[in-house]
């Protein structure tokens, strides 16, 4: 068994985006990045969130049928965003972050956290607005 994170790299609860009206929201807009085999969709907007930076994994049932498959990739690609979010995002920053598999075939854990890496350095240079 593994030992629990230290406790600069503890994955924060309160950073899931749970809330079905801030997934539509993000959902109609565009903004999106790509790096295989994430695909990244996010939004900026103030007041999309009052609560900072959110995220949440999807891995589609149509690509992978069976769910430990699914909660595999999903646990990779939290895994890669905690090990590496705090490097280029704030956790103040108002922005919603939905990260896709788009993949056909199961990605190891160092393809998915180069994707990972890949796609938040896009979203650093691009700039995130503080808030007020």
């Amino acid at each position: 068994m593994r030992p629990p994170p230290g406790p600069g790299l503890a994955f924060p609860s309160h950073l899931r985006l749970k809330s079905r009206k801030q997934i539509e929201f993000l959902f109609a807009q565009r903004d999106a990045h790509f790096s295989h085999p994430l695909l990244l969709k996010y939004s900026f907007s103030p007041e999309s969130t009052e609560k900072g930076l959110r995220f949440a994994v999807s891995v589609p049932k149509k690509t992978f049928k069976r769910a430990t498959d699914r909660n595999l990739i999903k646990r990779r690609i939290r895994e890669a965003f905690r090990l590496n979010w705090r490097k280029y995002l704030h956790e103040e920053d108002p922005c919603l972050l939905m990260f896709i598999y788009v993949g056909k075939e199961m990605a190891a854990f160092a393809e998915v956290e180069q994707a990972m890496v890949r796609l938040l350095k896009r979203l650093q240079q691009q700039g995130v607005p503080k808030v007020p």
